[in-house]
């Protein structure tokens, strides 16, 4: 009966309020939700905050042939209401739906992490919801106000994946860093987690990929495109790696960097520690390279390091010296972060060229938990 009265008033009442031509039908926000809305499901994807609850009884939502949409409500004291849906009004409920997931309880003193839909992630205790508003607090910037439409997610932060743990000097307001495995070419103590992985293209002619099997092991494969060369004069790479915690703060890791290209083939062992938080990090490392072709050999002494100076750059720093022929790289230059991309423009120095060339490459991250 509910649904033939909401259909009957969208008939009487949908072509003198918004003059379309032809019959609306009802459109399904969700296969989660059907048809029709409920005031449970409407409080529990924080639908209609125009509505409260003690008002709200049911509602649909109408589509004419030409494409306009409108929100039929009846209340609790059997009024009915009509509204203007746009399409952005829309997708953003259905994103409320498809996308919210919620795992929290006001009041309590418990930590929880709140998602938000830019990648943002803030860690706060949950005071109070009211009316599709988060209310919160934490200790660095004090009381909080989220508007539900903005976030994707609420989780305690005791059940956060190993994935989604952040340093504990990560500001609240910042995304963490995606890209805490590596500089701009040496790697770090820090490894991918399991699940996680990236795609690189540095140059736009050099593209690679490393995937986390496990959180303490990972593994990368890389090869050049240059146009006007056959792929048997590209040059390619293979890159496992292995890390581990030693204690908070303090990691050591250790790897392979093989490569080959017209027939020679080189390889470095090295291994690394690095001190320092994902966010702000210093690396040491050494490393024994080879020509696997012509049996030639030298040692590497690597010093990196990586910087948080705002929500969306890290200075990012790389310098090694081949042992013996005493050849010196250099590089510095700021990382562009996204939660899932980022973006380096670097200088880097080689003492062979004697002067130091720009350096720039993107990555895009998959894997991380919305």
């Amino acid at each position: 009966m509910k649904k033939l009265i909401l259909l009957l008033l969208g008939l009487a009442l949908g072509h003198a309020a918004w003059a379309q031509e032809g019959v609306p039908v009802v459109v399904e926000l969700s296969y989660k939700v059907g048809p029709t809305i409920d005031s449970l499901e409407k409080e529990r994807h924080y639908l209609f905050p125009e509505f409260s609850p003690e008002v709200f009884r049911i509602a649909q939502i109408y589509k004419y042939p030409g494409g306009e949409m409108f929100l039929a409500v009846s209340l609790a004291d059997s009024s009915q209401e009509l509204l203007p849906f746009s399409t952005s009004d829309f997708v953003q409920a259905q994103r409320m739906v498809e996308r919210l997931r919620v795992d929290y309880q006001a009041g309590s003193q418990e930590d929880f992490y709140v998602y938000l839909l830019d990648g943002t992630r803030l860690k706060a205790r949950i005071d109070s919801v009211h009316r599709a508003v988060v209310y919160g607090h934490n200790d660095v910037v004090g009381p909080m106000r989220i508007e539900m439409a903005k976030v994707s997610s609420i989780q305690r932060a005791s059940a956060a994946a190993p994935s989604e743990v952040v340093s504990q000097d990560t500001p609240p307001e910042f995304f963490p860093n995606p890209h805490d495995s590596r500089h701009f070419f040496a790697p770090t103590a820090y490894n991918l987690r399991e699940g996680e992985g990236y795609f690189q293209s540095t140059y736009l002619f050099v593209v690679s990929f490393n995937y986390g099997f496990t959180d303490n092991f990972s593994f990368g494969a890389g090869v050049s495109l240059i146009p006007g060369l056959d792929m048997s004069e590209q040059a390619f790479m293979i890159t496992p790696k292995f890390s581990f915690p030693v204690r908070e703060n303090f990691r050591l890791g250790g790897g392979v960097l093989m490569g080959g290209v017209e027939g020679t083939t080189l390889g470095i062992a090295y291994g690394v520690s690095t001190f320092g938080s994902q966010e702000n990090n210093i690396t040491f490392g050494m490393g024994y390279g080879a020509n696997l072709t012509e049996t030639e050999s030298l040692g590497l002494v690597m010093i990196g390091g990586m910087f948080r100076v705002s929500r969306r750059v890290s200075i990012v720093s790389e310098n090694w010296v081949a042992l013996g022929p005493g050849m010196t790289f250099l590089s510095i230059g700021p990382r562009l972060l996204w939660p899932k991309i980022s973006f380096d423009i670097a200088m880097v120095y080689v003492d062979e060229l004697g002067a130091p060339i720009p350096m720039v490459d993107a990555v895009f991250k998959f894997g991380i938990p919305e």
